[in-house]
């Protein structure tokens, strides 16, 4: 198992340490008509749907960058495009995926790309079962 997929119990007492942390890096790409990609996925345990951009977790030897245009390859199937800026940095916050808790820590990038048909095929499983939709 991966360390940073290891649960984090403390020393002395067995306790958990905190999250583990997941950098994570996103693309706000938009196209020459001004339109915004988002994906969506609608959450297990409320119901509610959540609208996101592309990306997600830098891997290991991946700078936020390279994680960024990685993940809009494989969510998309854009290749070629230049990042622009970092354009923010959203506030920490807490997921658990297979039994782990994470701190997701995102960073945003901003991409002008031409108008373009998504092709979802390079997506992860877990990304194919969990993403509902995109516009």
């Amino acid at each position: 198992m991966h360390p940073a997929l290891e649960p984090q119990h403390g020393r002395a007492q067995g306790m958990p340490v905190g999250p583990v942390p997941r950098p994570s890096a996103r693309v706000v790409l938009i196209d020459d008509a001004d339109r915004l990609l988002l994906f969506s996925s609608r959450d297990q345990l409320n119901g509610m749907v959540r609208w996101y951009t592309p990306g997600g977790d830098v891997q290991d030897g991946d700078s936020h960058q390279e994680a960024a245009l990685r993940e809009l390859r494989e969510e998309t199937g854009v290749t070629g495009v230049t990042l622009g800026p970092e354009v923010w940095r959203g506030r920490p916050w807490i997921t658990e995926r297979d039994g782990v808790t994470y701190e997701v820590r995102q960073r945003y990038y901003l991409a002008r790309v031409p108008a373009f048909e998504i092709d979802t095929t390079r997506m992860e499983d877990f990304e194919k079962t969990s993403i509902t939709g995109h516009r």
